[in-house]
């Protein structure tokens, strides 16, 4: 078993607003996903940005989602996640042990987006990412203003 995710916004995100989060210059070893953003308890988080992480070994470089919390059937708050950058990312080896490798990014609905994710300078194994499928990366509906560049 690895480690899950070291680098990580949730799964607990109660209050009104998580914001200007900043990892920079960072090394992984080994672990699942290394970066994260579950929003699942009415927190906004804005301004949240990734920047220079190296990865070692991984199942899969990311996953940013708006999720109901499973163990409250009448939840009346949910998340939204706003202006995120992930810049700068390497990742030596990945899909490494398990399933799921795909990346995902989900909104809840229409109320509750992902909304301006730039994702810059992504390397998976040597490879640039250049566009969704180069990064086997799953997105919803309720995703908006989503860019990729090298």
């Amino acid at each position: 078993m690895i480690g899950v995710t070291p680098m990580k916004i949730g799964t607990e995100t109660r209050g009104a607003i998580i914001e200007d989060v900043l990892w920079e210059n960072n090394r992984v070893v080994t672990c699942s996903r290394p970066i994260a953003a579950e929003m699942k308890d009415g927190a906004v988080a804005r301004n949240i940005t990734w920047h220079n992480i190296q990865v070692d070994a991984c199942n899969r470089p990311f996953d940013l989602e708006i999720m109901h919390r499973q163990d409250e059937p009448n939840q009346k708050l949910f998340s939204r996640l706003e202006n995120v950058t992930i810049d700068g990312l390497v990742i030596h080896k990945y899909k490494i042990e398990g399933q799921n490798y795909e990346s995902h990014i989900h909104g809840l609905d229409a109320d509750h987006s992902v909304n301006d994710v730039q994702l810059r300078n992504i390397r998976l194994e040597e490879k640039t990412v250049r566009t969704v499928v180069d990064m086997e990366l799953e997105i919803n509906e309720f995703v908006h203003e989503l860019s990729i560049s090298k």
